[in-house]
């Protein structure tokens, strides 16, 4: 991840088949493991996921990826439902990264996602 944080990933996303399949994999780790609340390395592995999504919210390209996935119900699954306070506020900023991003407002505004957020 540290390697694909110093390139541009719009261009990655485009361009590279392996790439896409490998941001779906993490995904589908984050989206399974979101919730684990006893295992101390899932819950590393969920934060560094968390703390990856976020960084990758400002490309473009990424972006119809992250509504596909629904990523932004996990990050308020994450806040609502977690106990590791370090999950939340990592949750808590990719959400803010979201809001950075006029296509995320809508998720954001819902009756739901606003009652995890002000609670």
């Amino acid at each position: 991840m540290d390697l694909i944080c110093k390139l541009d990933n719009n261009a990655l996303f485009i361009a590279s088949d392996t790439y896409r399949i490998i941001f779906n994999m993490l995904v589908i780790i984050l989206k399974e493991n979101h919730l684990e609340k006893e295992d101390p390395l899932i819950m590393e592995i969920v934060l560094l996921l968390i703390e990856y999504f976020t960084f990758l919210i400002k490309f473009v390209a990424i972006q119809k990826a992250f509504s596909e996935h629904h990523l932004i119900n996990v990050f308020l699954s994450c806040i609502k439902n977690h106990d590791n306070s370090i999950i939340i506020k990592a949750s808590a900023i990719a959400l803010k990264e979201c809001a950075n991003k006029a296509d995320f407002n809508k998720y954001l505004v819902t009756d739901d996602a606003l009652n995890i957020i002000l609670s």
